[in-house]
């Protein structure tokens, strides 16, 4: 899931939020699967994390 036009809605440093249109994107399930990875602790972790924001970032309004 991704949510746009936060930053409209609440500015960085504002106090209280604006009247503004926010979207949420809800893309496909993603799946961890440990066949994928070769990693351990917490180079897996990070690697996992990596996976997953590069899905968050490709979904688009």
């Amino acid at each position: 899931m991704r949510l746009f036009g936060t930053r409209e809605a609440l500015p960085r440093g504002g106090s209280m939020p604006a009247p503004s249109e926010v979207t949420l994107v809800v893309g496909e399930p993603w799946y961890f699967d440990p066949a994928n990875y070769t990693e351990t602790g917490k180079d897996l972790y990070r690697k996992i994390s990596e996976d997953l924001m590069a899905q968050i970032a490709a979904l688009q309004l």
